[in-house]
């Protein structure tokens, strides 16, 4: 039965794919815990890895607060356990925020999705590294190079190669952009809602900077439940308290990742998941956190 190693925080459909084919006893796996930043320990990983390991799976970044992975080390531990293993990252919450180069990730497989670069919604793009041994996904045509049947859409497939340009056009200005709009948030979250002594506000996540997303601010106030504060301004702001793909009952419990970093309970219930982007100003972080503070006030 093969085996795969995934990190403890990657997304469901990497980690509820996993679960499925476990219980039909198509596959077994083992979940990498993360550390306090939500970080996975190179050696951790490999020390996962069997000689049945067919495939280990770590996300490039974390969806909820912004953790970058050491890939490129996690590959290398991982190849020096077992040196057939293959590796995948998905870049998703990635790519067009910090570099995605798949030759100095060292991996075989990686995922890129349209919609997080400005292309449709529905298109995605997974590169496969030469060599890669590769199941067809679906049989039928010869599509894709015999891996994925079915007429492709070209529409959506040229707006993902024109989104990939915009990414790689403002590779040194958008990222730039957006964390100076997040530290701001941070800063005034912070400062509004921290106390006295700036205890009652938790910034969840790496310290340093090169190793989280410009973009993304994980945040959790003490006293505060995140659910609660979002729906009260659901007319007026888009945020969320768990991973944005999670909706009802799973949005109101506190998140798979706080879990896996170990997140204190009275921080993780009012964690907020904020988020910046191109099209976002320095008024709109102004009002969202003016919008924040009035809430967990109220």
């Amino acid at each position: 039965v093969p085996h795969v190693v995934p990190c403890a925080i990657e997304p469901p459909a990497i980690l509820e794919y996993l679960i499925a084919e476990a219980a039909a006893g198509r596959l077994t796996f083992t979940a990498v815990g993360v550390d306090a930043a939500g970080v996975v320990d190179p050696a951790h990983a490999a020390a996962a890895v069997t000689p049945d390991t067919c495939l280990v799976t770590i996300m490039h970044a974390n969806n909820e607060v912004g953790a970058v992975q050491p890939v490129a080390a996690v590959a290398a531990a991982a190849r020096a356990a077992n040196p057939h293993v293959l590796i995948h990252t998905d870049a998703a919450q990635s790519c067009g925020k910090i570099p995605v180069k798949v030759h100095a990730l060292g991996v075989d497989m990686c995922t890129i999705v349209g919609h997080k670069i400005g292309a449709p919604k529905g298109v995605a793009a997974l590169f496969v590294k030469t060599g890669t041994p590769f199941r067809k996904l679906m049989h039928g045509g010869g599509q894709e190079g015999g891996r994925r049947a079915g007429t492709e859409n070209v529409l959506h497939i040229v707006g993902l190669g024109a989104a990939c340009g915009l990414v790689e056009r403002e590779a040194a200005e958008l990222p730039s952009h957006m964390a100076a709009l997040r530290d701001t948030l941070q800063q005034t979250l912070t400062a509004e809602l921290g106390g006295d002594d700036g205890v009652d506000v938790r910034v969840n996540g790496p310290e340093d900077d090169s190793r989280r997303l410009p973009n993304t601010l994980s945040i959790g106030v003490r006293g505060i439940s995140a659910s609660a504060l979002l729906a009260s301004l659901a007319e007026e702001m888009a945020a969320s308290a768990g991973a944005a793909c999670h909706t009802g009952e799973a949005a109101a419990s506190i998140s798979g990742v706080l879990t896996a970093m170990h997140v204190p309970e009275e921080y993780a219930v009012g964690t907020l998941r904020l988020s910046v982007g191109r099209h976002t100003s320095a008024a709109d972080v102004a009002r969202g956190a003016a919008l924040i503070v009035a809430a967990a006030r109220a």
